[in-house]
């Protein structure tokens, strides 16, 4: 049995086909055949069923498929490693972020990192929380920078998280709404009013609309995963509000809107995340260099 034996079987159940599977694969479709046969015959089982209209696993097949699954995955994941592990060897850093790294310096944080080391580059993509996550884990990013509730409700065991940047709630409406008169409302009081929410990342809207619907149970909400501009002329225009973390707010509202801050607001904190094995030189410098760079910025240690 090989490696490639294996990913062959993965590819003809994805594709439903072995003439697909083959195209995809790049070899032959007779190549493909006789592999899966010799497979076959080593397990002593019929992988597929057969016929001149459609293929697809046998009950053994079946049976088989999610240890297949997870020998391939793991290969996957052992090559991304290895790849990482040649890129930092050459001074590259993967870094996955959520999308407002400008708007906290993170972006300003990570080009000054690469004037001062200019041996290190950092590679960086904005996405979301779940797929940040999830590519740290798989070993093809080396750190991520999101947004986490403190107390830390990510389960750290195997991650390292390190606290950069600490932020709150705030209300967002327009300039004419009656709690532009008050310095700071309670949640509660915001009964009756339409709130719409950005959604474009599941995790960190997740916090606004636990909040709400906590104080406010039977509050119209609308989820969206319009642009920044459109949610503010929902604000301005349909006079709804929004709840958001205050240095968003701050620079994609103002001067049009205003901000009402809270009472009891939930603190989010912009974290570094990465392996909790030894990170590579190229990682220990760049989190170093983030740690002291955003100290004054953060009322929360430094280290877990």
């Amino acid at each position: 049995m090989t490696l490639q034996q294996l990913v062959f079987f993965t590819a003809i159940h994805q594709y439903g086909s072995f003439t697909t599977a083959a195209n995809e694969l790049f070899i032959s479709q007779s190549s493909l055949s006789k592999q899966i046969i010799s497979l076959e015959k080593e397990l002593g089982i019929e992988l597929f069923v057969r016929n001149t209209r459609h293929i697809c696993l046998s009950e053994a097949g079946e049976q088989i498929l999610p240890h297949v699954l997870s020998i391939v995955g793991k290969y996957q994941e052992m090559k991304n490693c290895a790849a990482l592990v040649e890129q930092s060897a050459q001074g590259v850093i993967k870094l996955g972020g959520v999308p407002v790294l400008s708007i906290y310096g993170i972006t300003h944080a990570l080009l000054k990192f690469e004037t001062l080391h200019p041996e290190f580059s950092v590679e960086i993509a904005e996405t979301k929380t779940s797929y940040i996550l999830s590519r740290l884990a798989a070993c093809s990013l080396d750190i991520g920078i999101v947004r986490l509730a403190y107390p830390l409700e990510y389960d750290s065991g195997s991650m390292l998280v390190i606290p950069l940047v600490d932020d709150e709630q705030v209300l967002v409406t327009s300039s004419d709404h009656p709690f532009v008169r008050r310095e700071r409302i309670s949640l509660a009081e915001a009964m009756g009013e339409t709130f719409v929410q950005l959604n474009s990342d599941p995790v960190v809207a997740a916090h606004h609309i636990q909040q709400i619907e906590l104080m406010l149970p039977d509050v119209t909400l609308h989820l969206s995963n319009m642009k920044m501009d459109s949610i503010k002329q929902c604000i301005l225009q349909k006079g709804w509000v929004s709840l958001m973390m205050r240095e968003v707010a701050q620079a994609a509202f103002l001067p049009e809107a205003h901000i009402v801050l809270l009472q009891e607001p939930l603190r989010l904190t912009l974290c570094a995340v990465l392996r909790r094995e030894d990170p590579n030189p190229a990682c220990q410098a760049l989190i170093s260099f983030l740690t002291t760079y955003f100290r004054k910025k953060t009322i929360y240690p430094q280290s877990f």
